[in-house]
């Protein structure tokens, strides 16, 4: 809970199945974001059917559906949500990810990553946050935000 007079953090959602990892980003980002940390992608499309995000990180090998999975579904469910998406990678889904960074703009951090990597990666997504160039907050989506078919 926020301290009275003082701004609320965004809020990110972590879809990484490794808790450490979280705990990690938990440490590195505490004064610049909130964080929601789930170990699985079904876990985290249930969460954005009714939860508000500023930005999610999604790592692309996730177990349940499988995090290309989860980011599949992002563009057919959310497509508004890929211009906040943060995907990190160990290397294996490198082509799936070259595409999302080419078709959707997502940034991109290596595993394993620098601290100060995943800290810039944030600050630039909030930064068009800030900038207004995305609109202030991700609300769950509604078949208006879907693209035509």
């Amino acid at each position: 809970m926020q301290p009275m007079g003082q701004k609320k953090l965004p809020t990110m959602l972590v879809v990484e199945d490794e808790p450490m990892i979280i705990s990690a980003y938990r440490r590195i980002l505490h004064d610049q974001v909130e964080i929601v940390g789930v170990q699985d992608a079904a876990s985290a499309l249930g969460l954005l059917a009714d939860t508000n995000f500023d930005l999610i990180v999604a790592e692309a090998s996730v177990t349940g559906p499988g995090g290309t999975i989860f980011i599949r579904s992002l563009e057919a469910d959310y497509p508004r949500l890929l211009s906040r998406l943060i995907i990190t990678s160990g290397g294996r889904e490198l082509e799936a990810v070259n595409d999302l960074e080419f078709r959707h703009g997502c940034l991109f951090v290596r595993k394993p990553a620098e601290s100060s990597s995943m800290l810039r990666a944030v600050e630039k997504v909030l930064a068009k946050v800030d900038s207004g160039k995305l609109s202030k907050l991700i609300r769950p989506c509604d078949a208006r935000d879907r693209e035509p078919a």
